[in-house]
């Protein structure tokens, strides 16, 4: 049996740039997606001192690929209507804003959020259940997010459009 260590080890490896190329624009769902949420799954699954210790082997590149699965995921939910899509996004956007910068994953929180209020779901709840990936500095900006004011926590304001490809709705970047 592989420890937490191999295991990570070996999905990290899964998730190369090769593999991962267009992903962000890519279809949803597709196979990278199955990737990052094991990736997520397993990190989530950690007692807290081992995923601390995972979480800092995830470089720039899979917290990004975190922060793209998060916002295809806000997608997801508003297409297939599961509320679960969101809870990954969040998880996901969380542990990228960990391995790449806060402020990437705060502009990942708007798509999860509208796609939430398009279901007609309570955000708060949600958003509070992915606190415990979340480090000190992020954290705040998590809890947060649903009590900012419409214009701080908009589509808009953080740079998303809503738009559609060949397989349905999906948010799109604008920056």
């Amino acid at each position: 049996m592989m420890s937490p260590q191999e295991a990570l080890a070996e999905l990290l490896a899964s998730l190369d740039s090769d593999k991962t190329q267009g992903y962000g624009p890519g279809p949803i769902p597709d196979a990278v997606d199955d990737l990052v949420r094991r990736l997520v799954g397993r990190i989530r699954g950690a007692d807290p001192a081992t995923r601390d210790e995972l979480w800092r082997k995830l470089g720039d590149r899979h917290g990004m690929l975190c922060l793209l699965f998060a916002e295809r995921m806000a997608a997801l939910a508003v297409r297939t209507g599961d509320p679960e899509h969101v809870r990954e996004g969040l998880e996901a956007a969380t542990l990228g804003a960990r391995a790449v910068e806060p402020r990437d994953g705060i502009l990942r929180l708007a798509p999860l959020y509208d796609a939430l209020m398009k279901l007609g779901r309570n955000p708060t709840p949600y958003f509070a259940a992915a606190e415990d990936l979340a480090d000190r500095y992020f954290v705040a900006d998590l809890q947060g997010f649903p009590f900012r004011a419409e214009a701080d926590r908009s589509l808009a304001s953080m740079g998303y459009v809503e738009g559609f490809d060949r397989d349905g709705f999906r948010y799109v970047q604008e920056w």
